[in-house]
Order: C-alpha cells, then structure tokens, then sequence
C-alpha cells in the first residue's frame, strides 16, 4: 500500500516541477512587456497594450503552484497513513499464523516472531524521506521565486508611481497651455469680423496657426491621458500582485516549516515504533518459554496498547496543534480583510477628490 502511494506521490512531484518552470518562463515573458512600458521610450512613441493580460495569467500560474505544493504536502500525509497499517500488520497475527495457533499456541508465536524479525518499514521510510527532501527544494525553490518576484513587482510599482507623477504634470502643462490658447483665439475670431482685405487675410493665417497648434496639443493631451489611464492600471494591478505575493510566501513558509518539523519527527518515531515491536514480540517469546503463561500475556498486552494510546495522542495533539493554527490563519485573514477595506475607502475618497478637484471645501 504504502508503496503505491508513494509511486503516486513521484508522479504528483513531477507534475509540480513542470508547474514550477511553466510560472517562471511566464513571470519572465510578463517582466520583458512590463520593461517595454517603462523603459526609456518617451511617451508620444509609446503603445500601451490595453488588453495585456499577463498579470492574471500569473495569478493562475501561482495558484496553481501553491495548488499542486500543497497537495505534494498533503500526499506526504496521506502516504504516513500507510505506514499505520504496516505496524497494525505487525502486530497482529497473520491468517496462517491464526490457523497454526488452533493446533500449536507457540508454534503460531514462533512464526509471528520469525516474521516481525525479518519484517522493516526502513525502505519504504528511506523513500518517505526522500520524497520529503524532494518536496521541501520544490518548496524552497518556489518560496526563493517569490521574494524575487516580490522585489521585482515593488521595483515595478515604484516605476510606475515615478512615470504616473511625470504625466500627470505633462497633462497639467498641456491643459494649462491650451487654457491660453483659447483666448487668443476668440480674440482673433473678433477681430476678424471687423476686417477686410490683406488685413482680414493676415489674421485669418495667424488664427490657422494657433488653431494647428491647439489641435496638435489637444491631441497630445488625449495621447498622455491614454497613458496615464493605462499607468494607472498597471498600479491597481502591481498592488494586487504585491498582496497576492505576500501572501504566498506566508502559505509558503508554512508549508515549508510543516514539512521540516513532520520529516524530523516521522523519522524519529516510526523508527522507535518498528524496535519497540521487534522489542516486545522478543520479549512475549521469552516470557512464553519461561513458561510465565497468562501474566506475560497481559504485560504484552498492555504494552500494545500503551504504544496505541500513545500514536493516538500524539494523532490528536497534531490535530489540535492544526485547529489552532486554523483560528489563527481564520484571524489573519479577517485582519486582512479589514484592512483592504479600510484601504479601498480611502482609496474611494482619494479618487473622488481627483475626480471632482475638491481638495478643500468652500
């Protein structure tokens, strides 16, 4: 059984090696656009992509990296539980054993003993550890991908705040200059209804050239404020990408420190458990031959079943370990929540205020 589920497990680790690399060469592909729009072009020559799509093609990527870690993570727990069978099989007498045991108590004893004597869970807990070992670099690898990712995004979003403050000033300087020339213009738009002549003709070419140049400037504010809009997307999106981010590296830690502590622990006691049986079974045989009967019996017994009680306890103290840290993820994330709240409503007044320009009431 066990060696099934860890067969599985093999395949299941391929899988995630495979998700690994494919969020990578995605991450790179979106970091080469991303240095388009904010490399040295100047900003009449630049093409925003309005459709770009990349940052939500991470976001699944990521996702289902955590997905598939996290299952790797799970798998190793449920491949544990093959091992609990392995010592029940142990412990207890097999179906030949039993038949022996109707004609001959201590032939049936003596076969039990050969068996638990020859009989190791070493392999397949060597291979347990391995893929432990596996799993944990996935981890380590992924975790590594995301602190860079983190410091790439924030680098990111830092550019686009500098680049959102530049354009905005341009707009302002376009506006402004186009607030000027509009008087002109109907000043001249006057003065020619009151002219005639080479005179009327002069300001006609005067009032063409002021209105070439307020079309061309027109048409350079649409073309900033396009990419200011787009710059501001990008924003949005680079403060998703900084929360998603931290928050897999905090999932990510986890799983790591979950998977250090039950490899440690799962080596420790399984092998202790396999002893502990040979160590009884020796035990029950030598009290069989001395012929100390029932007694012995009841010792053997108890000793059983103090090692169950004790895999039990240690079953629930893990369990109740894990309630525990559900509260407290349940609390984090309520605290989290509260605070995207808090900051969308005050990200909701910011954007009313640029909206409108009310700044200060009057």
């Amino acid at each position: 059984m066990a060696k099934v589920k860890l067969d599985d497990l093999e395949a299941d680790i391929v899988k995630a090696q495979k998700a690994v690399k494919s969020t990578n060469d995605t991450q790179k592909l979106h970091q080469e656009r991303l240095a388009k729009i904010l490399g040295a072009e100047s900003i009449q020559n630049l093409e925003v992509d309005m459709a770009d799509d990349d940052f939500e093609a991470v976001f699944k990527n990521q996702e289902l990296i955590q997905a598939n870690l996290a299952g790797l993570v799970q798998g190793l727990d449920q491949v544990t539980l093959a091992f609990g069978q392995e010592f029940k099989q142990m412990a207890e007498p097999t179906t030949w054993e039993a038949i022996v045991g109707f004609l001959s108590k201590n032939k049936a004893e003596q076969l039990r003993s050969e068996r638990v004597k020859t009989t190791s869970v070493e392999k397949n807990l060597n291979e347990l550890i391995r893929k432990s070992d596996i799993i944990g670099v996935l981890l380590k690898e992924q975790l590594a991908a995301i602190d860079s990712e983190i410091v790439s995004v924030k680098a990111g979003q830092a550019k686009v705040q500098e680049r959102t403050v530049v354009v905005a000033k341009d707009i302002e300087a376009l506006k402004a200059e186009i607030d000027k020339l509009n008087p002109e213009l109907d000043r001249l738009e006057a003065r020619m209804a009151d002219l005639t002549g080479d005179l009327r003709k002069s300001a006609e070419n005067e009032r063409d050239l002021l209105l070439t140049e307020h079309n061309e400037k027109t048409a350079k504010l649409q073309e900033v404020t396009a990419v200011q809009q787009s710059l501001e997307r990008y924003a949005r999106q680079y403060q998703s990408s900084v929360e998603s981010l931290t928050k897999q590296k905090a999932a990510q830690n986890t799983m790591i420190e979950k998977l250090a502590i039950d490899t440690e622990q799962r080596s420790v006691l399984y092998d202790a458990l396999e002893k502990s049986l040979r160590t009884s079974q020796q035990q029950s045989v030598a009290h069989r031959i001395d012929d100390i009967g029932k007694e012995t019996d009841a010792q053997v017994s108890e000793m059983m079943l103090q090692i169950g009680t004790s895999s039990e306890n240690r079953i629930m103290s893990m369990m109740e370990v894990h309630e525990e840290f559900m509260k407290r993820e349940k609390d984090v994330q309520d605290r989290g929540k509260a605070a995207n709240m808090t900051f969308a409503r005050r990200f909701a007044d910011i954007l009313e205020k640029v909206d409108t320009g009310k700044y200060v009431e009057n």
